[in-house]
């Protein structure tokens, strides 16, 4: 299984058809030869200057099933021209989907659109908290910068984690369905130059 990064050919067409739709993708998984896993969000962005910012204000929020279906044929009829060049070929296996509520966080803009949120993140290598070694923190992400994350660990009253991003063997949105929203989020942007 691999996923592919915004860089990549073959993201790059998929994002345009999904814009036109004023849809954006949050991730693409290639699991196999002819497979591809799209996750779609809303597009809620607009152009400063020579930059576009993205506000990730409820990632999910307003992805249909009419949207992902819409996508599929549109993918579809896309690669019957050009499935080939991508080694696709003309009938690809394609799923179109939101993140859901328990999305991946993969890279530093999922991380971004995650903060006040619950998450659960692996390490790669443990790190050491409180004379400890511990290999997982779950608790409401504060914080992402360049190189790390940090989290309010709910194991110990709410105490700051810093994470290397490299050290992050995988981290996801650990949603608690039995706990109240905060009023209090702040939305998380990302200029893209």
């Amino acid at each position: 299984m691999s996923y592919l990064n915004s860089d990549d050919e073959l993201w790059r067409c998929i994002a345009s058809i999904s814009e036109s739709r004023s849809l954006a993708i949050y991730d693409i998984e290639r699991p196999h030869g002819e497979k591809l896993i799209i996750s779609i969000c809303k597009a809620n962005s607009k152009i400063v200057g020579n930059s576009t910012e993205l506000f990730g204000e409820n990632i999910q929020a307003g992805v249909s099933v009419e949207d992902c279906s819409q996508m599929v044929r549109e993918l579809m009829v896309y690669f019957q021209v050009e499935g080939e060049a991508f080694k696709l070929g003309k009938e690809p296996e394609i799923e179109v989907c939101s993140p859901g509520v328990n999305r991946t966080l993969r890279n530093k803009w999922h991380f971004l659109n995650a903060i006040n949120e619950r998450v659960r993140i692996v390490f790669k290598d443990s790190i050491n908290f409180e004379s400890k070694p511990i290999n997982t923190v779950i608790g409401v992400l504060s914080a992402c910068d360049e190189d790390a994350v940090t989290v309010a660990n709910e194991e110990n009253s709410g105490q700051l984690i810093e994470v290397k991003l490299d050290n992050i063997k995988r981290a996801h949105v650990d949603f608690d369905f039995d706990r109240k929203p905060s009023n209090n989020t702040k939305k998380a942007k990302l200029k893209i130059k």
